[in-house]
């Protein structure tokens, strides 16, 4: 018998403002961030469903309250990075610093998520799906099992997040001593994304705002 249930897996790059980072994409200020977050986890939560926050670390601490209401309310908390955050002062994207440097920067984002969150995440996505294939063992070292690294069709070697051979399908990612990490691909439309072009490095196609 053939499977057709369809599992989904809802989520959102919580960004900081665009005043302190013009690279993310973020909101133009905090009341609007916290009414796109708390519209979206509130809209999905009153259907039954779960939703996963992928918080720029700089975010969680400027929105505290909101972070932790949200996870009461069955929100997972999960881990976004951004080195380009005002906080942080890399001009580089993720994969393109040194490993040492992106260990820092990932153990660092996950201890303070963590002390906003009250646990610490086990979900990842890198800003702008920028990454390189070493990540996958660092993450799992330092606790994240599951996450976004990749955008099938995305060919941006300028930012390091060429993906264009990539499954667009959950898959595992191999991290060494038999440890595996889930990779859920982030989905666009792929006319917008492809691999005959160098999409341009902005959520802003995927971008939510609540009003009300």
């Amino acid at each position: 018998m053939t499977d057709r249930r369809l599992f989904v897996s809802w989520n959102m790059d919580c960004e900081t403002v665009q005043e302190e980072s013009q690279a993310t994409g973020g909101s133009a200020d905090w009341a609007t961030a916290e009414r796109a977050m708390r519209g979206y986890v509130e809209r999905l939560v009153e259907r039954g469903q779960r939703v996963t926050l992928f918080l720029v670390p700089r975010l969680a601490e400027a929105l505290p309250e909101v972070v932790r209401d949200l996870i009461a309310a069955g929100a997972e908390p999960g881990l976004h990075i951004h080195p380009q955050t005002t906080d942080l002062g890399y001009d580089a994207h993720l994969g393109q610093l040194p490993l040492e440097t992106q260990r820092l920067l990932l153990q660092q984002g996950r201890d303070r998520v963590a002390a906003v969150a009250g646990r610490a995440p086990t979900s990842f996505r890198s800003g702008c799906i920028s990454e390189s294939w070493e990540i996958f063992p660092m993450l799992l070292e330092l606790g994240f099992t599951q996450g976004s690294t990749t955008l099938p069709g995305r060919n941006l070697p300028s930012v390091a997040a060429v993906c264009v051979n990539d499954t667009p399908f959950a898959n595992w990612r191999e991290g060494g001593f038999g440890r595996r990490f889930l990779e859920l691909p982030v989905g666009v439309a792929l006319d917008e994304v492809g691999p005959h072009r160098e999409a341009p490095c902005s959520p802003r196609h995927l971008r939510l705002e609540y009003e009300g």
